[in-house]
């Protein structure tokens, strides 16, 4: 009965250890994202040049420019005075590329939809 009682110890440990790392493994990208974010600072955002040092600045930047600038609502020019000039412009939307995403080797963008000029809707595309 003692042997068995053990198993049952074992497995349940071994259960537990294994769900944690597949959850570590899961969810790291997420707990670096947190760990890595950084305060939005429109001057180092425009002048932003991508490099193996800052690879990841406007990723880590995101949460706190969508937390501190409300984005809809703003006009093509307020956009530009935020975040300079779009990597990607169309009459219906506005795109700033990220970076590095800190999960792979997947990239960021920031991508604004446009109605006669405002920004009415945004999202983050990551891949």
């Amino acid at each position: 009965m003692k042997w068995l009682k053990g198993i049952l110890i074992f497995t349940v440990v071994i259960t537990v250890l294994y769900f944690a790392f597949v959850s570590l493994i899961v969810f790291e990208g997420d707990i670096a994202n947190y760990q890595n974010r950084i305060e939005f600072d429109s001057g180092v955002w425009k002048n932003w040049e991508e490099s193996e040092a800052t690879m990841f600045l406007r990723w880590d930047m995101r949460h706190s420019l969508l937390d501190k600038h409300k984005l809809v609502g703003m006009s093509v020019s307020e956009v530009f005075e935020l975040l300079g000039e779009p990597s990607r412009r169309s009459s219906s939307e506005m795109s700033y590329y990220l970076g590095m995403a800190r999960s792979g080797i997947e990239t960021g963008s920031l991508n604004l939809t446009l109605e006669n000029g405002i920004v009415t809707d945004y999202r983050i595309w990551q891949g």
